[in-house]
């Protein structure tokens, strides 16, 4: 082959590893790109999981507090129920005891008067 057959070919060559190398990296580019957007995509995709995430938890934040105060609310008027039927019953017994405690006075007074009255006629 002669010098310039040989330029020729290396000439060709060239062209084409240029060429090659130009579709190559447009490839690479397009490829960055689409890794890229499907990077931008999932990161979004997480964003929007854990925004979902939080508001679930703090639903259930807010219906477990819901839940705990009625339940709080229930029991405090149980308790109240409770303190006024013990008050009652202990309101019951005093005046019981109060009554009992002057009919006892009443029978001694009419006992010493009976005993007075025993003792005047005999």
């Amino acid at each position: 082959m002669t010098t310039k057959w040989m330029t020729a070919l290396g000439i060709f060559a060239a062209l084409g590893l240029t060429a090659c190398s130009e579709r190559t990296e447009g490839h690479l580019e397009q490829s960055g790109r689409s890794l890229g957007q499907a990077t931008e995509s999932a990161a979004e995709d997480i964003d929007r999981a854990g925004e979902r995430a939080e508001a679930e938890a703090a639903e259930d934040w807010n219906e477990a507090e819901r839940e705990w105060n009625q339940e709080t609310r229930e029991a405090d008027r149980a308790m109240d129920r409770a303190e006024n039927d013990v008050e009652r019953e202990v309101a019951g017994a005093r005046a019981e005891m109060e009554a009992e405690a002057e009919a006892l006075e009443r029978a001694e007074e009419e006992g010493d008067r009976a005993e007075a009255e025993a003792e005047r006629r005999y």
